[in-house]
């Protein structure tokens, strides 16, 4: 006695079933009836043989004082051929059926795969809005402390300005890929780099840099280049790049990058002018004072600290009429101090 399991859901099959010839074959497979609705099951070969039968019985009553016995012999070959037409249509359509219901199981899965996704997204919305309405607690309990300290209102701006921040941020998650593997690059030249600075800092010798005196190097050139790719993730990194090499000679290139059209672009080149302290650049990073983002006047800021020395207690984060008497008390002393090449006086 042989063995055979159903295609679909893998029960052994009685072998009454299979003698009876009601089961099912697809693809070399047995179906079993469990599987197989009633009007798709394959007729045995004795339900076809009664059909046989019956007709026959009503042709030969036919023949009889018809065609006789040629005509008889010409309806059963002619019958003979339609039973094997509905063998093989019955096989198709069996067959049809088990693959049909193999991708009705496939369907439902990945129906369950979706509603798992749909389970997740719901779960992270649902902390989401918990973060959020936390958010919202934290800040109605500071305006409440704020409200009789009026020295800490600059704070509740930046808050304010930091939310802003935060929605420019989800707008950008797109390119926070570049961003996140220039940082991973970053983190990694700095691990390389840290041990070379600490022996310095620790023995009193100052660590190597590359003096003016020095023509950049392929790499520099690369990163030259890369500052007008149109990938604002390569600029990001082309800017670091250029930073780290300490060459203020270099600032020439950055100064256009105030004006990028991505606000960390813009970030990270009123960083690196102000690790170079690049004079030349002053009258930029006080243009650069009205940028639209707080993120990024707050480095255009204090890269003017650190090239000029000079405060005017601007709060990068301020809006409207303070943002704008600071910027100009910036643009006033800019102008008194401004020399006849364009730049300020000693800066």
């Amino acid at each position: 006695m042989d063995l055979h399991f159903c295609r679909i859901c893998q029960a052994s099959i009685p072998q009454a079933d299979l003698d009876s010839g009601q089961v099912t074959w697809a693809q070399g497979q047995a179906v079993c009836l469990a599987c197989v609705p009633p009007s798709t099951r394959t007729a045995g070969r004795g339900g076809r043989r009664s059909v046989a039968a019956l007709l026959i019985i009503t042709l030969v009553g036919g023949l009889v004082g018809g065609a006789g016995y040629a005509g008889l012999r010409q309806w059963s070959a002619q019958w003979e051929v339609l039973d094997r037409r509905i063998a093989v249509i019955e096989t198709d359509a069996s067959g049809a059926f088990v693959l049909l219901a193999e991708q009705a199981a496939t369907l439902e899965e990945l129906a369950a795969t979706g509603r798992q996704s749909r389970a997740a997204v719901d779960q992270a919305s649902a902390s989401l809005e918990g973060v959020r309405a936390e958010i919202d607690h934290l800040r109605t309990a500071l305006e409440e402390d704020l409200e009789p300290l009026q020295l800490l209102v600059p704070l509740h701006r930046r808050m304010e300005a930091a939310e802003s921040s935060m929605r420019s941020m989800e707008e950008s998650l797109a390119r926070s890929t570049e961003v996140v593997r220039g940082l991973q690059e970053s983190v990694g030249w700095m691990g390389e780099t840290l041990p070379a600075t600490m022996e310095s800092v620790q023995s009193g010798r100052p660590r190597a840099q590359a003096t003016p005196s020095e023509e950049p190097d392929a790499t520099v050139a690369g990163a030259l280049r890369r500052l007008a790719s149109e990938d604002p993730g390569v600029r990001w990194n082309a800017v670091i790049d250029v930073e780290r090499t300490g060459d203020a000679r270099l600032a020439s290139h950055l100064i256009p990058l105030l004006k990028d059209e991505d606000e960390f672009v813009r970030h990270n080149a009123a960083h690196a002018l102000g690790s170079f302290q690049a004079q030349a650049a002053v009258a930029s990073l006080v243009d650069a004072l009205e940028d639209e983002s707080g993120f990024v006047r707050d480095s255009v800021l204090t890269a003017l600290r650190k090239v000029t020395g000079q405060q005017f207690g601007m709060d990068p984060y301020a809006q409207g009429r303070d943002r704008d008497r600071s910027v100009a008390k910036w643009k006033a002393w800019l102008d008194q101090n401004r020399g006849s090449t364009g730049t300020a006086a000693g800066v």
